[in-house]
């Protein structure tokens, strides 16, 4: 009996040693990753499979096509946790008479992400098209919604994992105090966007700003909070 237990255990091990074998507690090479992406996003067609570093851990981004969509997965080679999760349209192009308010945008964002609160709303244009683009945070995820701002069609998410409450820190200063510290160098201005980032290995929070027709941007040491970049410029009419 004990020969047989022996045995078990030691054929477990070695299936768990197999290059490509998915274990469900990391992973191990870019087959696996490719395995969980597939499982994720079912009937896909996998591309490219690339590593990378975030946060000094090593992860692996993968990119599916399905219709009209294209996506990008990242997991955690660690742990096969997903990390984050985006898709975009093929296609955006679409005639636009009237644009849709803020509003309603707002209110499309709310229903796709229940339950979560609304950081910001920026309309923008990319390649002729008017497009909102929409920050969420919700638990430990900041998600990025772009609705075709004519039809209010969703033309891309994404949610990413940023913190144990959705406002990614490193350091001492989180990204509302670094927000808090934006806001008083420029009172009455709104935020739309604040995103952690390296620059010359240090940990920054990147912002940029509106009010009125000027646009700012300010880069923030994220371990105390100074300000290292500050920089305006007048939005075109």
């Amino acid at each position: 009996m004990k020969k047989r237990m022996l045995f078990s255990s030691m054929f477990l091990c070695a299936a768990l040693l197999i290059p490509g074998t998915l274990s469900a507690k990391q992973i191990n090479s870019a087959e696996d990753a490719k395995q969980l992406a597939k499982a994720k996003v079912a009937g896909a067609t996998v591309g490219e499979t690339d590593t990378d570093y975030k946060n000094n851990d090593l992860v692996y981004e993968v990119d599916l096509y399905k219709g009209n969509k294209e996506y990008q997965l990242t997991y955690k080679a660690s742990n096969a946790k997903l990390i984050k999760y985006e898709w975009e349209l093929f296609d955006k192009s679409s005639a636009e008479d009237v644009l849709l308010s803020k509003k309603k945008i707002k209110s499309l964002a709310k229903k796709k992400v229940g339950g979560g609160s609304v950081q910001s709303i920026h309309l923008e244009y990319d390649d002729g098209v008017s497009e909102y683009k929409v920050q969420i945070a919700k638990g430990s995820k900041t998600y990025q919604l772009v609705y075709h701002a004519g039809l209010g069609k969703l033309l891309s998410y994404e949610w990413e994992i940023t913190g144990s409450s959705g406002n990614a820190s490193s350091g001492s200063v989180t990204a509302a105090k670094a927000k808090k510290i934006a806001k008083k160098k420029v009172p009455g201005a709104t935020i739309i966007k604040c995103e952690l980032d390296k620059d010359d290995g240090i940990s920054v929070y990147e912002i940029e700003m509106v009010k009125g027709q000027t646009e700012y941007d300010l880069t923030i040491n994220a371990e105390n909070g100074d300000i290292i970049e500050y920089d305006s410029d007048q939005m075109d009419d």
